[in-house]
């Protein structure tokens, strides 16, 4: 027997959109060092731009993802 969820209860996973994939770490990596040096350098931000990054890279579509490999 399956317990039922209980009304207003929230579930944890995000919905996903099946047209986005998810970034590799190097793709992360080199976003983020690009935002860091756009803002100029800044020490103590690594955090923030590695989010900012991941962030960004999640929300493009599969076709689109990442920055071109040469």
């Amino acid at each position: 027997m399956t317990q039922a969820k209980p009304t207003g209860a929230r579930s944890l996973a995000k919905p996903r959109n099946l047209n986005v994939k998810a970034p590799t770490r190097e793709e992360i990596a080199v976003l983020a060092h690009f935002m860091w040096e756009q803002d100029g350098r800044p020490e103590g931000h690594d955090v923030e731009h590695w989010l900012l990054a991941e962030a960004q890279l999640c929300q493009q579509p599969a076709t689109n993802a990442g920055l071109k490999r040469v």
